[in-house]
């Protein structure tokens, strides 16, 4: 029980930077998601400010297609966590893996609901710089059907931010292989438009249900991107 108030209930997903948690919130009679930092990375001053960055990045948006941060606090042996709104639903990821080739209809009205949250993301100089099915989260409502919300500002780049030559050196690599942009492969200055390339690779997996550069070498995909054209989808 964090705080007094959030019960752990179950885990619901783990990442690089920490584990997420289905937590119940006894004050408001709500389910919650809590994403708690991994213990061997909290001595890390580095790391922890990055995942308290990624609370400021997500805190100051406010969309519908864009996951709720509720509060930041910290366990009591100091590990950072970030309480938001729980999401029942399905990645998008394992969406098109199930479904494979989407209709273009159906494929437009999740790629324009993505768009939409990066239009106020970009607005407010946040980059989301992973963005993937694996970060997009889609609900079935009764009224909304394939209703998204991105998740996941863990490695944004706030733009004119003054600590991130302080957290990330110049020429790394963040992100997927498979979505990257050619910028973030050869590790040059980013800008809002890495995260429409992104989208474009995705817009490309659900319309096609394969990727435009496959490879088991990570690498491999990294240079395809900066080298080669995709296929065209027809």
């Amino acid at each position: 029980v964090l705080l007094d108030q959030f019960e752990l209930r179950r885990i619901c997903g783990t990442g690089s930077m920490g584990t997420v948690y289905r937590a119940w919130q006894a004050t408001m009679e709500r389910h919650v998601a809590i994403k708690i930092l991994r213990r061997d990375l909290q001595d890390d001053a580095h790391i922890a400010k990055r995942f308290l960055r990624e609370a400021r990045a997500a805190a100051r948006l406010n969309h519908p297609n864009i996951i709720t941060v509720y509060m930041v606090g910290e366990t009591d042996d100091g590990r950072p966590f970030i309480v938001m709104e729980y999401v029942a639903g399905e990645s998008l990821d394992d969406l098109s893996r199930d479904a494979g080739p989407l209709p273009p209809v159906r494929a437009l009205h999740i790629i324009r609901q993505i768009t939409s949250a990066l239009v106020e993301a970009h607005a407010h100089d946040i980059v989301h710089r992973d963005l993937k099915p694996a970060n997009i989260l889609v609900t079935q409502r009764r009224t909304s059907p394939d209703a998204v919300k991105v998740v996941d500002f863990g490695i944004a780049k706030i733009l004119h931010e003054g600590d991130e030559t302080q957290l990330t050196q110049t020429g790394a690599i963040f992100g997927t292989p498979y979505y990257l942009s050619p910028e973030q492969a050869s590790g040059s200055e980013l800008d809002p438009r890495c995260d429409i390339y992104s989208l474009g690779v995705i817009l490309f997996r659900l319309l096609c249900g394969r990727l435009p550069f496959e490879s088991d070498s990570g690498m491999e995909v990294l240079i395809q991107h900066l080298k080669q054209a995709p296929p065209r989808p027809r």
